[in-house]
């Protein structure tokens, strides 16, 4: 991954994420009900990045209004990384549309890999794992690639 992009990136590790999505994250569901909300987002800034500060607190008030999405946003590095390899960077945006009345979460994997090569690791990650994930977190929740 090009180094161009780790001065937008707040808070993420890149030495640390793949091990992190690994073994944290079972730890992280089974005490995510007794953890603060401060514990909670600093336990998901070791997979996730934001671009600003802004946007990171556009993203944690969508978290904290919608807070059954957070199993998911544990859950879901684990299976991007075994899919998409380790050396993506993933980022949580918040995108709304006034018109349609939407409001909803991206995790976006920016990948070094081709266009077509995304694409076809999407749709794998689509198959193996995201399709069978609840509607209701689908409604809200989108994984976005983005190649570099």
């Amino acid at each position: 991954m090009s180094s161009e992009y780790l001065p937008i990136v707040m808070g993420f590790q890149t030495f640390n994420a793949y091990d992190y999505s690994l073994n944290i994250y079972k730890q992280a569901i089974k005490y995510i009900k007794i953890l603060g909300k401060k514990e909670e987002f600093a336990a998901l800034s070791q997979f996730y990045a934001f671009s600003d500060e802004n946007s990171k607190t556009e993203v944690i008030q969508f978290i904290n209004n919608h807070p059954w999405c957070l199993g998911i946003l544990f859950e879901a590095p684990r299976h991007i990384f075994s899919i998409f390899g380790k050396n993506v960077f993933l980022y949580l945006e918040l995108n709304r549309d006034y018109e349609e009345d939407f409001e909803g979460l991206f995790i976006i994997i920016k990948t070094n890999s081709s266009p077509e090569e995304s694409l076809n690791l999407l749709d794998r990650f689509d198959e193996e794992w995201w399709l069978d994930v609840d509607d209701d977190i689908g409604n809200i929740l989108e994984i976005m690639v983005r190649p570099t």
